[in-house]
């Protein structure tokens, strides 16, 4: 098994649906072999503002994702 890591931060994107989702991007070198992008389905009735603030406590605690193939 290999396991590599790296900084990424967590941005707020909207769907055409009006929902909004969390979106795991690069914040320097990528991790190598991962290819595409990693998200999270927020609860539906979810607003902006707690959207927003979901993704503001990520950045805060979580400093990078690790990817073990």
């Amino acid at each position: 098994m290999t396991t590599k890591s790296g900084p990424y931060r967590f941005t707020v994107k909207e769907t055409a649906r009006g929902t909004f989702w969390l979106a795991a991007e690069p914040a320097g070198k990528t991790i190598e072999d991962f290819y595409g992008l990693l998200g999270f389905e927020l609860q539906t009735g979810t607003t902006l503002e707690e959207a927003n603030r979901i993704a503001s406590l990520m950045n805060e605690r979580i400093t990078s994702l690790t990817l073990t193939n």
